[in-house]
């Protein structure tokens, strides 16, 4: 079985995101990390793979640090690792990123099924993986929580509104994985070692796959991201007087009347 295993780098989830001059300063960013929900694809790529036999290569888009990123899912088991060099896919839309990752599989051959987590934890997009199948022309299941493959079937129960549905569909297929399918593993010692010495494959995304990874659409309109902004600083909180209960409640009427004008 040829199982690909998409994977994207993004910050910490603790790690602190500053904005300077209109864009994200990377620089501030103390640690990068695979994007939580890849990890469910990546770990159920591997249980695919010592169930089913076959080989699994992750493959990530983005700038010189992204190789962290592919050697971290080397060290935790994956046959082959490709690189997408590109600086400014971090920040792109879902569209160009699928492309280009469309572009890698085709290049390295036919899959049988593509793994990938149900949404970026940085962006929140949620649309690559479905796109990606789009260019692939193959069937798609999304937020996958169990996932058996009989024969030439991908069985699958993913959440819907209100419990949880069924699917079934023929091979290839593309999952998009959400928590709860898994519980990932943890690297060994002897693994990340391992992971420093494998070749990972290089493709520019222009000169390798003929992708303008900034480009979206067949028309060749630009993709611009005019300007991130911080949220504003909330105010202070508010400390309700009173000597009792029904003190603060009466002063916290007053205030939601007269100050927050919602009462």
């Amino acid at each position: 079985m040829n199982i690909f295993v998409c994977i994207k780098q993004t910050p910490d989830t603790e790690a602190t995101i500053k904005v300077n001059n209109g864009t994200i300063d990377e620089s501030a960013v103390n640690k990068w990390i695979i994007s939580p929900y890849d990890e469910y694809a990546l770990e159920e790529a591997l249980r695919l793979k010592q169930k089913h036999g076959g080989t699994v290569t992750a493959l990530s888009a983005g700038p010189v640090r992204v190789a962290e990123a592919l050697r971290s899912a080397y060290a935790v088991g994956v046959d082959k690792a490709i690189h997408i060099m590109d600086d400014h896919v971090s920040f792109n839309d879902s569209l160009a990123t699928a492309r280009l990752l469309a572009k890698a599989i085709e290049k390295e051959g036919s899959a049988d099924i593509i793994l990938a987590g149900i949404i970026g934890q940085d962006m929140d997009n949620s649309q690559t993986g479905v796109l990606l199948a789009e260019f692939l022309k193959i069937p798609h299941i999304s937020i996958v929580t169990k996932l058996e493959i009989e024969g030439t079937k991908a069985v699958a129960e993913c959440e819907i509104e209100g419990g949880k549905g069924k699917v079934e569909t023929n091979l290839p297929v593309l999952v998009t994985t959400q928590q709860g399918l898994n519980e990932p593993r943890y690297p060994s010692l002897k693994g990340i070692m391992a992971a420093k010495k494998k070749q990972i494959t290089v493709y520019d995304s222009v000169k390798d796959l003929g992708v303008d990874a900034t480009m979206i659409g067949k028309t060749g309109q630009r993709l611009e991201i005019l300007e991130f902004v911080a949220p504003p600083q909330r105010p202070a909180g508010t400390i309700v007087d009173g000597k009792d209960a029904r003190e603060k409640a009466i002063s916290l009427v007053k205030a939601l009347h007269t100050d927050a004008k919602i009462l």
